[in-house]
């Protein structure tokens, strides 16, 4: 019997993901049992469990799984030979949620996640870490852009990076309770903020 690859078996994973992402935006952690997502999904339970034991493992994972791309591209931008500024990190995190939005309707789940977060033994502290690895890494961007002379000194890197944390469970929120808000608006309205941009100028 041939060997199962390892990009065979992370596609697989990815679909499932995916597949639980769309179902549990649809119908809500809650509400939807094992079952339920794998009629809805048209796949088999052997699949599943071989990749996740229980519902509260996938909905971890899937917290988990979003975060860490943040997380990743942040890390990217931090090791480039020349970094990026925070306003164009900015809005490679915006676009990845956007992109997630549309694969795994993750508004609508991540909302969910923050909620069951509080009380699941299982999903909180998995959330939690994410988070603060997306922060560390925020922090750790802003201290390079003010060694590099491009932010205020001045500023504390940690208030700063969860300033621009901020901007992400923001727009989570919005788009989780109005799916048409438009991804490039709210972009061009944060990076104004973040550049102090918002007033107008006297002429």
């Amino acid at each position: 019997m041939p060997r199962v690859s390892q990009q065979y078996r992370d596609a697989r994973r990815r679909e499932i993901l995916e597949a639980a992402g769309r179902c549990f935006a649809e119908n809500g952690f809650h509400s939807t049992s094992m079952q339920d997502f794998f009629e809805a999904s048209g796949l088999t339970a052997g699949l599943v469990y071989r990749y996740f034991r229980s519902k509260d493992e996938l909905i971890a994972t899937l917290a988990a799984d979003a975060l860490e791309q943040l997380h990743s591209a942040v890390e990217e931008a931090i090791g480039a030979d020349e970094p990026p500024s925070v306003e164009a990190v900015l809005t490679r995190l915006l676009r990845t949620i956007d992109d997630l939005d549309a694969r795994e309707r993750l508004p609508r789940v991540a909302v969910q996640v923050w909620s069951e977060a509080l009380r699941n033994p299982t999903v909180g502290p998995t959330a939690s870490a994410e988070i603060g690895r997306l922060v560390a890494a925020l922090e750790r961007l802003v201290r390079a852009e003010q060694a590099a002379g491009r932010l205020d000194g001045r500023l504390d890197p940690a208030g700063a990076a969860r300033a621009l944390f901020s901007f992400l469970p923001g727009f989570i929120v919005q788009r989780a309770l109005d799916p048409a808000l438009d991804r490039a608006d709210f972009e061009r309205a944060a990076l104004a903020l973040v550049a102090g941009r918002l007033h107008a100028t006297s002429s």
